[in-house]
């Protein structure tokens, strides 16, 4: 006769009520396994999605045509800059710790007003500040 399980192994020692506990352990074991078998595959598309968008934006960023420097708003240290801000500004990766957003905007109540409006809105539109930059002789 064919029959499956427990019961096979050990006839008249396994109750009904054990083979469905084994069967419903199963079944929420394996659900288990395939939640998180989906889930790691869905993490490994983000994170081929995310470094996607990351070289998307890189050549976007670096071939921008205009000087682009990319701050960080908490620290307001430069995060990236581009070729053309590096020659404009005169950034390079041996003065760039020396660069803050004050470099660029150095109006306190300017920077103020700018930052309020980047942490609240996903973009700005129609903003216009004029940037006075010095060049430091040397």
């Amino acid at each position: 006769m064919l029959g499956g399980g427990l019961y096979d192994f050990h006839p008249g020692s396994v109750s009904l009520i054990m083979l469905i506990n084994f069967t419903g352990g199963l079944v929420v074991s394996a659900v288990i396994n395939l939640s998180f078998y989906h889930y790691l595959r869905k993490d490994d598309r983000t994170q081929v999605q995310l470094e996607e968008e990351k070289r998307n934006f890189q050549t976007l960023f670096f071939a921008n045509p205009q000087p682009v420097v990319l701050i960080d708003l908490d620290t307001k240290n430069i995060i990236l800059y581009n070729k053309q801000a590096g020659h404009f500004f005169g950034i390079s990766q041996q003065t760039v710790s020396s660069f803050f957003l004050s470099s660029f905007l150095p109006d306190q109540k300017e920077q103020e007003i700018l930052l309020g409006l980047l942490k609240n809105e996903v973009k700005i539109e129609n903003y216009i500040t004029i940037i006075w930059y010095i060049m430091q002789p040397g």
